[in-house]
């Protein structure tokens, strides 16, 4: 699995060209095994995740919209990212509830490691996003 760090500008031409959504965005994943894409779907090694672009300049907004810490948003979009790579999805209300669910004990698991405990109970921003 990649992670790249980029900026509004780099996401949202990302965002143009794969989703055809001309804006900026705070993370895009690249699955491998994407059964959906029969060119980019590598069955041979299913530990091969793929990408996860997170956009700096979209974090840092979002971290003080929250008012919590930009490496706390950081782990929200990487988390969110390896979800999305796993195959989970946010487009119904079943599947969001199913990766929300599962984005909320990844995230207690990453805090509790990282020392940041006091934000395993933490608003998210998605959460609270009508998409």
């Amino acid at each position: 699995m990649g992670i790249l760090i980029c900026g509004d500008e780099y996401i949202r031409e990302l965002n143009r060209s794969y989703r055809g959504i001309d804006s900026a965005t705070d993370v895009i994943t690249f699955a491998l095994n994407d059964r959906s894409d029969d060119d980019f779907c590598f069955e041979a090694d299913k530990r091969l995740l793929g990408d996860i672009v997170i956009s700096i300049d979209t974090a840092r907004r979002q971290a003080r919209a929250l008012k919590h810490p930009l490496n706390v948003e950081l782990l929200h979009l990487v988390c969110h990212g390896v979800l999305h790579l796993l195959g989970y999805d946010h487009i119904d209300a079943r599947d969001r509830k199913k990766m929300f669910s599962a984005h909320s004990k990844m995230i207690a698991g990453f805090f509790a490691e990282a020392g940041l405990q006091e934000y395993i109970n933490d608003t998210w921003l998605m959460e609270d996003k009508d998409i």
